[in-house]
């Protein structure tokens, strides 16, 4: 193929995945024969015929569906909503190439919520009318405001890294009519604290002094996630990143990254790049193995020959402009 052919089958792809109209024109015309050959110069349709791994109409067989993530080691599959499934002991399988960290990549979204973000709410303890009174004569709004000041008293749970930490994230439990008690969380089960406080009408008296309030206080609960010895990444805005709750993720690795290389355990490469619109593409960059583009769901839409990247990449865009 020349080059300037290359070039003009690259700015014609480029067209396609920017407009879903025009792929979907594409494929529908292609489908019927009228311009049998061109599609699948372009990518799409007639490439997923021949697949080893398809039923001929461009999906899966039902034989290879499963709930597992799929092996990427080799052709890239049909589907790819993940890679790095992890194990009980965070081994996903796929590393880092450069520093040997497990890593995962979930193009849908990360794993979990960010609970380190937009963690500033409404204290969902916080009762009209009424204000609360813990040991000591201690007076608070709500039961976190009472709690927070006597932490020492807490339930305190130690990390393996000795790090001390204070979880009521469960809410408070009703002894009594007026009577309440804290529930904290210890690896997921919630507990009562065994501290009870009162809860106690309002006068005007306490509204002067400000431990009644008639909208409930703001509180701020941000945590980030617990280790899982893994660099969770996935797209966001164009960019495959990870998540800056993510205490295994590295400085770099929560940056907008246009690429990530990974390796297996047998030392082999594969590139994961994000190529905006929701979509991103897999490929071997020894040229041993074909790539492919997917969508946000994982789902492929293009077959890419060996080694290549299809003019996808905006780094590649811009250089040729």
């Amino acid at each position: 193929m020349s080059t300037a052919q290359k070039t003009l089958i690259d700015a014609i792809r480029r067209i396609a995945l920017d407009s879903e109209a025009l792929a979907s024109a594409l494929g529908e015309l292609q489908k019927r024969g009228v311009i049998d050959g061109i599609k699948t110069t372009l990518g799409g349709y007639n490439e997923l015929q021949d697949d080893c791994c398809t039923d001929g109409d461009g999906n899966p067989a039902d034989e290879d569906i499963t709930d597992e993530l799929p092996d990427i080691s080799g052709d890239a599959p049909p589907s790819v909503p993940g890679i790095g499934e992890e194990d009980v002991e965070g081994d996903t399988g796929w590393t880092d190439c450069e520093t040997g960290e497990p890593i995962s990549f979930a193009p849908g979204g990360f794993p979990r919520p960010e609970t380190c973000k937009d963690c500033e709410r409404p204290d969902p303890d916080w009762q009209e009318g009424y204000y609360w009174r813990g040991s000591g004569g201690v007076l608070g709004a709500s039961p976190s405001i009472v709690y927070a000041q006597y932490p020492d008293q807490m339930p305190a749970v130690t990390l393996p890294d000795g790090t001390i930490i204070y979880r009521f994230k469960c809410g408070i439990e009703q002894l009594s009519i007026n009577t309440f008690d804290a529930k904290y969380e210890l690896y997921g089960v919630c507990s009562r604290a065994n501290m009870p406080i009162q809860r106690i009408m309002c006068t005007q008296s306490q509204y002067d002094t400000g431990v009644c309030t008639t909208q409930p206080p703001v509180i701020e609960d941000c945590e980030d996630w617990e280790s899982d010895n893994t660099t969770s990444y996935t797209l966001v805005n164009g960019c495959i990143t990870a998540s800056s709750c993510d205490p295994d993720a590295s400085t770099q690795s929560q940056q907008c990254n246009e690429c990530i290389t990974i390796c297996n355990e047998d030392g082999e490469e594969r590139r994961v790049c994000a190529i905006g619109n929701g979509q991103w593409i897999l490929y071997d960059p020894s040229g041993e193995h074909k790539g492919g583009r997917y969508d946000a769901t994982g789902e492929r839409q293009e077959i890419l020959d060996a080694g290549e990247t299809g003019g996808y990449l905006p780094s590649e865009r811009f250089n040729q402009g």
